[in-house]
């Protein structure tokens, strides 16, 4: 299975619901736990769909066997956290329990002068990502770096094997030192990150495996 990162997701109905953004990838085991439905006009928030609900209807497309009702029903694939100020700042001062209320101090200020300061809000937000800690978030773009150092590339395509959701390949775009795609396998991977990935052999290496497609993987 090729999936092209950016591909148009469609239901089981066919009707265009939004674009991979993401893969999901435990790795540890190279397996593809998850991909990333942008949001859009159907969904406000990046939808996180499990991998066994994913079949392919060309590289540039992506079929997910539910209606789009139905994946609305689906996890965000971040969720917004609130809360309250109150619960990390604190006015009791004389017995040291908390925090001080946070202020702001501005430069050049005279005595005795007056500013209206705006009221903090009452309330914060923050978003957690809703996979394991373990997992990377591979997504188009992310770097691919070789033994020495030097970037070779950036990732394109994920491939992976349909029956076991394991990753094979990644293909690598135009990088730096050479002007076509390339097919790296999995086991060249040193180790997998959501800003890089790095390599177990060099460049050179990288610029002697066959170009896509001549070398593509079915």
């Amino acid at each position: 299975m090729k999936i092209k990162l950016n591909a148009q997701v469609l239901s089981e109905n066919n009707e265009k619901i939004g674009e991979l953004k993401k893969v999901v990838i435990d790795p540890l085991t190279n397996e593809v736990s998850h991909v990333v439905v942008e949001k859009g006009f159907w969904f406000r928030e990046d939808k996180l769909v499990p991998v066994d609900m994913v079949e392919m209807s060309a590289e540039d497309k992506v079929r997910i066997r539910t209606t789009r009702q139905e994946l609305e029903e689906l996890p965000d694939f971040k969720e917004k956290q609130y809360f309250l100020l109150t619960d990390y700042w604190s006015d009791d001062q004389e017995s040291g329990a908390g925090y001080s209320t946070p202020y702001v101090m501005y430069p050049y200020m005279m005595a005795g002068t007056e500013i209206g300061l705006p009221e903090p809000p009452a309330v914060m937000r923050r978003s957690k990502m809703n996979i394991p800690d373990s997992s990377v978030v591979i997504e188009e773009g992310v770097k691919v770096i070789g033994l020495e150092g030097k970037q070779v590339g950036k990732v394109e395509k994920v491939i992976w094997d349909a029956t076991s959701d394991h990753i094979t390949h990644i293909l690598i775009s135009k990088g730096w030192l050479f002007n076509k795609e390339k097919l790296v396998p999995i086991e060249w991977i040193k180790q997998m990150g959501d800003q890089h990935i790095s390599l177990l052999v060099d460049s050179r290496i990288v610029e002697q495996l066959p170009d896509y497609p001549q070398g593509i993987v079915e």
